[in-house]
């Protein structure tokens, strides 16, 4: 089944299995890949909101290990959903400017 609606089978791939292995609530493609730019030359940037107590430099890391078999780089940053509704709202932060410039393919 598939779970995002980014179009590019490799990017769709990569969502599809965060989505099923860690049901977040939440997937933005940004960078070159929300433009349509999918390559081996760029990475493919991901923020996943989802609930975890992990802290933050290591909540990433089973997602790594488990999309080590895609051939894209990839550059994914988890924020729990508190996280990310703090974030969005300062004009400044990263988060914001996923936001205004990334493609949300899974989740609202």
């Amino acid at each position: 089944m598939t779970h995002s609606t980014h179009g590019h089978p490799l990017v769709d791939e990569v969502v599809d299995r965060i989505v099923t292995l860690f049901s977040p609530k939440m997937v933005i493609v940004y960078g070159p890949a929300a433009y349509g730019i999918v390559s081996e030359d760029f990475d493919l940037d991901l923020l996943v909101v989802m609930e975890t107590d992990l802290p933050y430099f290591q909540r990433a890391a089973r997602m790594y290990y488990e999309l080590s078999r895609c051939t894209l780089y990839k550059s994914i940053r988890v924020l729990t959903p508190r996280e990310f509704d703090y974030a969005k709202t300062d004009p400044y932060s990263h988060t914001s400017m996923v936001m205004r410039t990334g493609k949300v393919v899974y989740g609202s």
